[in-house]
C-alpha cells in the first residue's frame, strides 16, 4: 500500500496490491497475466502455451503464481473459469506463505504488499455455511478445484473453505485502463477494510493490478476508515434492490446515509391511475413511512381518490 500526499498533509490517493487476482476467461489472450497490460505484443507461455506475458521479465515475475496452474493446464489442455484460477491462486499462495516458501522468492512480495493478511479479512463462514445457495456455489468450485489442480499443491477442503468465503465476501473487480469493462477479479486485503455506502465519498480505480482510491470532493480523510465509503454496486438501482443484493452477497443490512432517507421512495413509487386519467399525477409510495394505507384494509390508497391499488398490481410492481 503507498500514499500520494496533497498540500494539506492527508492523502489524496491511496495505492493497494493485491493478495491473488485472475483474469476473465474471455480475456485470458488479450491481456498480460502478470501486469495485465494490453497494448504489448504478448508472447505465450512455454510451457501451457495459454498464459500471455509481455516478455522475459513478466513471466518470470508471474511465476509464482503461475507454476501450478501452469502444469494443470498441460495435464488437462483446458482452462477452468475465474472462479476456479482465482481460488487456487488464493490457496497457493497462502500455503507458500504459512510454509515459508515466501521466503525462498525475492520476488514474492513485490507489487504484492498489503497491511493484513488474508485470515484477517471478513470471511463470514457461519453466514455462507447456512446459505444453501452459496454452499452449492463452493462445492461446485472445490470440486473443479480438485480435478484442475495436484491434490499435493491443496489443503485440506475446510481450510480452502475458510480462503473461499474471505475470497468471496471480499473480492474486487478489476476492470481496464479506461475503466469500461471488466477484466478480472482480485483480494486486496488493505483495500476491503473500507466499507460501503450507497452514497460514497471515494472510488477505485484500476491501473494493471494496481487499484487506486481516490476522494470524490475535498474534506475527505482516506485514512479515516470510519468516515471514507466506497460503492459495491450499481447505485443506479433502486433502494430495494440495493438493499437485496447487499444482504444476498455480503450478508448486511446496508443503513448508509442514503438507505436510511425515506424520500428516495418517491423513486419507486407509481402515479395513481385513475388520477393520472384526468391528467392529475399522485404519486403513491410502494415502500417506506411514506405509504398510504388504508385504516381499515391496510391497502395501499390514493389519497385524492381514494382508488386502492390491488396487491396483484402491487407485487407486480414491486416485481420488475
Amino acid at each position: 500500500m503507498s500514499q500520494s500526499v496533497n498540500t494539506a498533509g492527508s492523502p489524496s490517493s491511496i495505492d493497494f496490491f493485491p493478495f491473488a487476482y485472475a483474469l476473465y476467461n474471455e480475456h485470458l489472450s488479450d491481456y498480460c497475466w502478470y501486469c495485465l497490460d494490453e497494448e504489448k505484443t504478448h508472447r505465450q507461455c512455454t510451457g501451457c502455451h495459454v498464459a500471455r506475458f509481455c516478455d522475459k521479465d513478466c513471466q518470470l515475475l508471474a511465476w509464482k503464481d503461475h507454476k501450478f496452474e501452469c502444469k494443470a493446464i498441460k495435464k488437462t489442455t483446458k482452462v477452468p473459469d475465474i472462479e476456479v484460477r482465482l481460488l487456487g491462486r488464493i490457496v497457493v499462495r497462502h500455503k507458500a506463505i504459512c510454509t515459508g516458501k515466501d521466503k525462498d522468492d525475492p520476488n514474492f512480495y513485490k507489487d504484492r504488499t498489503s497491511r493484513r493478511n488474508i485470515m484477517d479479512i471478513w470471511a463470514h463462514t457461519k453466514n455462507i455455511r447456512e446459505d444453501p445457495y452459496a454452499m452449492k456455489k463452493f462445492n461446485s468450485i472445490y470440486d473443479r478445484l480438485v480435478q484442475f489442480y495436484d491434490s499435493k499443491t491443496l489443503l485440506p477442503k475446510e481450510e480452502i473453505f475458510e480462503l473461499h468465503c474471505r475470497d468471496f465476501i471480499n473480492r474486487h473487480a478489476i476492470s481496464d485502463k479506461a475503466y469500461l469493462k471488466e477484466i478480472g477479479k482480485g483480494l486486496y486485503c488493505d483495500l476491503c477494510a473500507y466499507d460501503h455506502s450507497c452514497r460514497p465519498n471515494t472510488i477505485y480505480v484500476c491501473n494493471g493490478v494496481k487499484a487506486t482510491l481516490r476522494p470524490l470532493h475535498a474534506g475527505v480523510n482516506l485514512l479515516d476508515r470510519s468516515t471514507t465509503f466506497y460503492s459495491y454496486i450499481d447505485l443506479l438501482c433502486a433502494k430495494q434492490a440495493r438493499r437485496k443484493l447487499l444482504k444476498d452477497t455480503w450478508y448486511f443490512n446496508c443503513e448508509c446515509e442514503r438507505c436510511v432517507d425515506n424520500s428516495e421512495h418517491i423513486l419507486t413509487s407509481i402515479n395513481c391511475p385513475k388520477c393520472k386519467s384526468v391528467s392529475k399525477s399522485v404519486p403513491l409510495c410502494l415502500f417506506g413511512e411514506q405509504v398510504y394505507k388504508h385504516t381499515e384494509t391496510q391497502m395501499i390508497t390514493c389519497p385524492e381518490c381514494e382508488r386502492t391499488v390491488e396487491q396483484e398490481e402491487e407485487s407486480s410492481f414491486k416485481n420488475r
